[in-house]
């Protein structure tokens, strides 16, 4: 943040002119500039699991704004940038939550919840000679905190915990900086988990206080080790990942140098000096404060002596290393908002930009890798964890009626948690226009609100928030109906839709063989076909549904060499369903 001096005497005088950094933030930015997707996948497709689904999906959604979660892995992939690696850690805290009952010892007990931290290379520790980095078989993650706190929450080891201090070298080990305050009432806290192996197959989970008191003991608790691991790329054969970073720092240090040259002799030589011959009479005096009359001599007239200029090829080289670090990193002028005079076009603009995204693949599959980590990781613990109720606030209109409350039952169906980013060009203004242009003349996008959301947040699920809704009931309706249920049609369905989804049940043998489903199903598709005769057209205009072709001609209308009306071709208006109990198709 300040200029500062080197050499023997001090005579270099240095600047950091940081690209290094900026061009880091544009990759972070690039990376993580759009608010991630979940989307939680069911194992089966029932009505129950799709609806478990919506929890799931507004659970995470939950968690991401109150727990930050987008923030914490965006906090992760920065240190991926930097370091080349980092992790994020959850677990199930029981200090966290509401409370809601008070123990033997009168202590109020908290229902728990999910605690959340990023942690860089210097507070993790495992076996440098494994490279099976999604297979670890240990590994242990460091905090740093308050030893009265820990005292408080850990009574069997108070003593213990209350006269722990940390040294130089052990705050060394998990810090970049020397800078401690000796006083800090800060310790370091440690994390171990192993996992379900076969020479030790319930785990372990060990909690220590400075460097030996052991206050926690027993099986690892969760199904898998919950530290998730990121890495742009990884050092072949190692465990160890690789950033562009790396590539980087030694032009960036070539370049602080070039410019602390051009700073050295600008600030060295821009006074003016004046150069005399010796014997002129004219005195350093006299040249001091300026507008003085200088008198001389004979020939000895004073003149200017230029040292200022620097040699072009300085500058040359300065702007070809700035070009070796974007060209490293694949942040082009258009992403630094320096675009070549060449782009004049606002799609040629974008075309570049999205290929700079384009780019950062790698870093791309590593923070949509570590989302659906992370997502998966949450649903996991609250499935094994969540036993009383918890309230969620869910934001969205189709969300509303799936959720108010919930526990580990209501998630059960949900197997994993995958993450969707969109295409490199709609992460772009640019691209995210073109995409609402395109839907806007297509006629999905039906209002100006539709428009502004989609440009602002590039998310198009609340444009089919009303076909999603009549999914999920026809799947409820078709689960009833192969329960030999009846279900009751309204005129505002989607008659059409409902009818060719219904004629699924009716697709299996069993189904067949049951008298009371094909007559409930039968039924229910008559529903809708009498719904669709007598409702308004207007209705029917709005809810996109195909207009039913006229009615057969009545025989004393029929035009001779008509052929005649076969049976069953129109239904019989006063006649109830038959129903053959030997074979039960409906007559």
């Amino acid at each position: 943040g300040s200029l500062y001096r080197s050499g023997g005497q001090n005579e270099y005088l240095n600047i950091y002119v940081n690209h290094f950094r900026n061009i880091l933030q544009h990759l972070l930015v690039s990376t993580t500039g759009q608010r991630p997707d979940f989307k939680p996948l069911a194992s089966n497709t029932d009505h129950k699991s799709m609806a478990q689904v919506l929890v799931g999906r507004g659970v995470l959604d939950y968690y991401d704004r109150t727990q930050k979660v987008s923030q914490i892995i965006d906090r992760c992939m920065e240190d991926v940038l930097v370091y080349g690696e980092s992790y994020v850690a959850m677990d199930w805290d029981t200090a966290l939550g509401r409370p809601y009952a008070v123990g033997p010892d009168n202590r109020v007990q908290m229902e728990g919840d999910i605690a959340i931290r990023t942690y860089n290379p210097l507070e993790v520790c495992y076996d440098v000679t494994d490279v099976d980095v999604d297979g670890r078989k240990w590994i242990v993650v460091t905090d740093m905190k308050n030893r009265f706190d820990l005292a408080a929450q850990y009574p069997q080891a108070e003593d213990k915990i209350k006269n722990s201090i940390v040294g130089q070298e052990e705050w060394r080990s998990v810090r970049l900086s020397d800078f401690l305050q000796f006083d800090t009432d800060l310790v370091p806290f440690r994390r171990f988990y192993h996992a379900k192996t076969a020479s030790m197959p319930q785990g372990r989970y060990v909690e220590i206080i400075g460097d030996r008191t052991v206050v926690v003991d027993v099986p690892l608790p969760y199904e898998k080790i919950p530290v998730y691991p990121a890495f742009a790329s990884m050092v072949k054969g190692t465990p160890f990942g690789h950033t562009v970073a790396f590539d980087m720092l030694p032009i960036q240090e070539a370049i602080n140098k070039l410019y602390s040259i051009i700073l050295t002799n600008q600030s060295t030589f821009g006074v003016q000096n004046i150069a005399a011959r010796r014997g002129s009479g004219i005195t350093v005096s006299q040249l001091v404060g300026g507008l003085n009359l200088i008198t001389f001599d004979g020939d000895a007239k004073p003149e200017p002596l230029n040292l200022l200029q620097t040699n072009p090829e300085i500058f040359n080289f300065i702007a070809l290393l700035e070009k070796q670090m974007e060209t490293l990193s694949g942040v082009n002028s258009v992403v630094r908002g320096n675009p070549e005079s060449s782009l004049k076009s606002g799609a040629a603009l974008a075309l570049v930009a999205s290929q700079a995204i384009q780019f950062n693949s790698g870093l791309q599959k590593a923070y949509t890798g570590l989302l659906e980590s992370v997502g998966t990781g949450i649903i996991r613990m609250l499935k094994q964890f969540a036993s009383t109720k918890r309230i969620a606030l869910v934001s969205g209109k189709s969300n509303r009626s799936y959720l108010k409350e919930f526990t580990k039952d209501d998630l059960e169906g949900i197997d994993r948690v995958t993450v969707e980013l969109g295409s490199a060009i709609s992460r772009t203004t640019a691209g995210k226009i073109q995409m609402a242009d395109s839907l806007l003349q297509s006629g999905q996008i039906k209002t100006p609100d539709e428009y502004i959301q989609l440009v602002t947040t590039g998310r198009i699920e609340p444009l089919w928030e009303a076909q999603q809704s009549q999914i999920m009931l026809i799947r409820a309706e078709n689960e009833k109906l192969s329960d030999g249920l009846p279900v009751m049609a309204i005129r505002t369905d989607n008659h059409a839709g409902h009818i060719q989804e219904h004629m699924v049940v009716l697709s299996s043998p069993e189904s067949r063989e049951d008298p009371v489903v094909v007559q409930n199903t039968l039924t229910h598709i008559d529903q809708h076909l009498a719904l669709m005769r007598v409702t308004d057209p207007g209705l029917e205009m709005l809810n996109h549904q195909p207009p039913l072709p006229p009615p057969p001609m009545p025989e004393m209308m029929r035009a001779p060499g008509m052929p005649p009306m076969r049976p069953g071709m129109a239904p019989r208006p006063g006649i109830a369903p038959v129903m053959d109990t030997k074979n039960p198709i409906l007559a």
